[in-house]
Parts: C-alpha cells; sequence; structure tokens
C-alpha cells in the first residue's frame, strides 16, 4: 500500500516499481507483477533497470509456464546485457521447460563460458545430457564438476549412478561412498547407501557380500525410518540370495509404508516372483493379481500373471 502511494506522487518511479513487482510476485500474484515489471520497460527501454526487470519477467513467465514468453523476456534482457550469464542459465531452463533440449544446452555453455566459477549451467547441462541417454558426455561434464568442486555431492552420485547404468560397479562403489563421506546431503547419503546394498548383491556373491548388502540398507533406514525404497532394496537382496521369505516380509513391508500405486504395484510382483521361486503358484497368482489392482500400467505383472497361472492350472492336472 505504502508503495502504491508512492506511485501516486511518481508513476515513473521505476525503483518502487522494481520492488512493487518483486512483493506481488512473492504473494503469487503473476499477472500483477508482470504488469508492474512491464512498465519498467517501458520507462527506460535499454537501461540496467529494464534488463533486470525482462529477467524478471522471464522468471515470472516460466513460473506460469508460459515458456515461449518466457524466452523472448530472457532473449530481450540478453539484446540489453549479453554477458548476463544468469540469464543465460535462466533461458536453458525456458528452453527445457519449452521442450527445446538443444537450444538449453547451448545456452548453458554460453553460460559456463561467461561465467567458468558458476557451478549451475554446468550441472544443469550435464543432468540434461543424462536425462537424454547421452551417458559418455554427461560422464565428461560431472567429471569436471568433480574435479573443480570436489565437496559437491551431486556430481559425485550422478557419475557413480552412469557407472552402475554401465555396469563398472567398483568404480561406482567408490563415488558411492564418496558421496556419503561428504555426508553434507541426506538424501542423496541415503540413495548412496541403497545403490551399495544393490551393488554388494549383483550377480553371483559369497555370503559376506549379502551382509554388506544388508548393512548398507540398515544405514538407509537409520536415516529415514519405514522408508519404503529401503525396505524394497532390502527384499531385492534377500531375493537375489534365495530368502524368499524374507524377502517376501520384507516387500509386504513396502506395501504397509507406502500409497504409490507403482511402488505398490512393484511390490506385489516382486512378492508372487517369491512365491513362484517357491513353487507356491496359487499365492505367486494371488499377489500378481493384487499387483495390477493397484498398478493396471505395468505390463511385467500381466507376463508373469499368465506364466503363474499356466503353471498353476499344470499343478492341477
Amino acid at each position: 500500500e505504502i508503495y502504491k502511494k508512492l506511485l501516486n506522487v511518481n508513476s515513473r518511479n521505476v525503483k518502487v516499481l522494481a520492488l512493487l513487482g518483486d512483493l506481488l510476485f512473492q504473494k503469487g500474484e503473476l499477472e500483477q507483477s508482470l504488469r508492474f515489471y512491464r512498465k519498467i520497460t517501458e520507462i527506460e527501454p535499454a537501461s540496467e533497470r529494464a534488463h533486470t526487470a525482462f529477467v524478471n519477467i522471464g522468471i515470472v513467465l516460466d513460473e506460469a509456464q508460459r515458456f515461449d514468453e518466457a524466452i523472448e523476456a530472457y532473449n530481450n534482457a540478453l539484446t540489453i546485457n549479453p554477458k548476463d550469464d544468469v540469464a543465460l542459465y535462466n533461458l536453458g531452463i525456458a528452453y527445457k521447460h519449452a521442450g527445446k533440449p538443444d537450444e538449453a544446452l547451448r545456452a548453458w555453455k554460453k553460460s559456463s563460458e561467461l561465467n567458468p566459477d558458476n557451478e549451475k549451467p554446468l550441472i544443469a547441462r550435464a543432468d540434461l545430457l543424462y536425462e537424454r541417454g547421452e551417458f559418455d558426455d554427461a560422464l565428461e561434464d560431472y567429471g569436471k564438476i568433480a574435479d573443480k568442486w570436489p565437496l559437491l555431492p551431486r556430481p559425485q552420485f550422478s557419475i557413480a549412478a552412469i557407472y552402475q547404468k554401465k555396469g563398472l560397479y567398483d568404480y561406482a562403489k567408490k563415488r558411492y561412498l564418496t558421496v556419503v563421506e561428504l555426508g553434507s546431503d541426506n538424501e542423496l547419503v541415503r540413495k548412496a547407501y541403497l545403490n551399495l546394498a544393490l551393488i554388494s548383491s549383483q550377480g553371483k556373491k559369497e555370503a559376506g557380500d549379502f551382509n554388506e548388502a544388508v548393512g548398507y540398507i540398515q544405514k538407509a533406514l537409520i536415516a529415514q525410518p519405514g522408508d519404503a525404497e529401503a525396505l524394497q532394496s532390502l527384499g531385492v537382496v534377500y531375493y537375489r540370495r534365495g530368502s524368499y521369505d524374507k524377502a517376501i516380509e520384507s516387500f509386504y513391508q513396502v506395501i504397509k509404508s507406502s500409497r504409490e500405486k507403482p511402488l505398490l504395484g512393484q511390490a506385489y510382483n516382486q512378492i508372487g516372483m517369491c512365491y513362484y521361486k517357491k513353487a507356491d503358484y496359487k499365492k505367486a497368482l494371488r499377489a500378481f493379481t493384487q499387483g495390477i489392482e493397484e498398478d493396471e500400467t505395468n505390463e511385467e505383472l500381466r507376463m508373469n500373471r499368465k506364466a503363474a497361472m499356466q503353471a498353476y492350472e499344470q499343478t492341477l492336472e
């Protein structure tokens, strides 16, 4: 209200216009904030204040999912100041949201060249390459980030995840342990423990390796008691070891701990697989059917139910 009174005295006070735009954006009144930011660009069209206003307009429009308009706003800001690495970083985000990944990669590359000390565009670029399945390029970028900012856990975790996908488990394990040692991101530490457990139980292993895997999961559960994802990993470890009853118990704990339908469907699917291994095809069939009721989109459940049905009918014959 005070700022509006000031505008009644001088409607061209760009500082007050900017402050009003900021306050309205914080309140979630996006259209109102845009009105004040745009007025700045009309009063001082080529000034630094207009440049800042165009950046803010881009942020507001991106928040409102009007991505093409956000891109235009960021480009207007860059016309005034082509060396604004933050505007370029935001432009990359808008391009990604607009479904233009190549343009996003170019914007982030230019942003990082203008300011090599800002890790955000480098991480955004590496993350997008990872999402596109371009693992070698992503690994190269994450490696550069990890070398320059060794205390950041995210790049270390992403490098580990790529190594795990490639089957390079020793390299993956080393990076996950680095995430644990850094200890600065509890969520990544929890996920690192779960992936370490899966790596330890991968393939044909000795009993000691399974004990190590269970130990990692217990650490994840200490970090977040009752975590459905950790309980599911525990079930997978027991399944790989051939301890099907313990695996079934863990998967039922997942069902008790979560209401996410895809996760529930997966848990029932794994319960059914355990019973199938035990040659208890009736219970396997029931589990697969319950899984389909939870997640009708899971095609693996349907195929497993068909196999269980055939096996059960053979036992009846």
